[in-house]
């Protein structure tokens, strides 16, 4: 399928996002017999136990000890975003919905690196086996264009779902329909209350500052520059993070669904207790 230049050097830039995310949404289609998509009852079967990590991308994640990730690789894991640059621990599941910030999206030298630095990541030994929870509709312009461009090896094991993000919603009971509220972090708690895992624990979910666990201790992320941002100040979801869980916490009560965070600094610990892992 060619895009004729003078076609979308006419459009607007509204129309042309549209155009490309058809685009990207049918090539996508046309290739998904190049993976292996799951069933939402042939992916609750690969649980390997009642307790899951949500892993995000907190620096905190750098002060856990080898005997910690020992005992984190006897659960399951799901991480969050680009926590597949992690050596840390084998990841099971891997939220996979957009790649890039708004600041980067339409630089196309930033697009080809960011997908080659994915691959790269996401086909490493400690994550070779993850399933992607890929977003399945229309707007996910960067998820289907790397499906649709065989970024990805050759039956890959892959889930699709259609997201919401709108305003508050309780938590989605559907694998295939999850809320995303203001956070990919929100969408990986759906996703687990979606899986029945009844002891969920938060880990680098640190919110208080915006270091990553793959930088150096003071070092600014990119696209946080590109925010006028720090790497000392508050992460720019926290608070709506926090109140979204906040509302979300007597529904997983109500499933007998137990919520913990691991790092005794996060934020989150204003409403949700700490958890020693070592006494898993």
């Amino acid at each position: 399928m060619n895009i004729s230049r003078e076609i979308l050097y006419n459009l607007s830039l509204r129309q042309y996002i549209f155009f490309m995310n058809l685009y990207y949404y049918i090539c996508a289609n046309k290739k998904k017999k190049y993976y292996q998509f799951l069933s939402q009852d042939e992916l609750r079967l690969t649980r390997r136990s009642d307790t899951v990590f949500i892993c995000g991308c907190g620096y905190s994640l750098n002060y856990l000890s080898e005997k910690d990730w020992d005992t984190i690789s006897q659960h399951d894991t799901v991480g969050t975003n680009w926590f597949v640059k992690q050596k840390f621990v084998r990841l099971d599941y891997q939220i996979f919905s957009e790649l890039m910030g708004r600041e980067d999206s339409f630089d196309p030298k930033k697009v080809q690196a960011s997908f080659e630095r994915y691959r790269n990541e996401i086909t490493k030994k400690c994550n070779a086996n993850a399933i992607l929870i890929k977003l399945d509709q229309i707007n996910a312009m960067w998820a289907n264009r790397i499906i649709a461009e065989k970024y990805l090896p050759q039956g890959r094991n892959i889930f699709g779902y259609k997201d919401y993000r709108g305003k508050f919603q309780p938590p989605s009971s559907q694998m295939d329909f999850l809320v995303h509220g203001p956070s990919s972090l929100i969408l990986a708690l759906n996703f687990v209350y979606t899986m029945n895992w009844k002891r969920i624990i938060f880990l680098g979910v640190d919110l208080y500052d915006r270091r990553y666990f793959w930088l150096s201790f003071n070092e600014t992320r990119d696209i946080d520059q590109l925010r006028h941002a720090k790497y000392n100040q508050k992460h720019n979801t926290s608070d709506k993070v926090l109140t979204f869980i906040n509302q979300w916490i007597p529904y997983f009560k109500e499933k007998k669904i137990k919520l913990y965070v691991q790092n005794p600094k996060s934020l989150l610990t204003r409403i949700i207790p700490v958890i020693d892992i070592s006494t898993l």
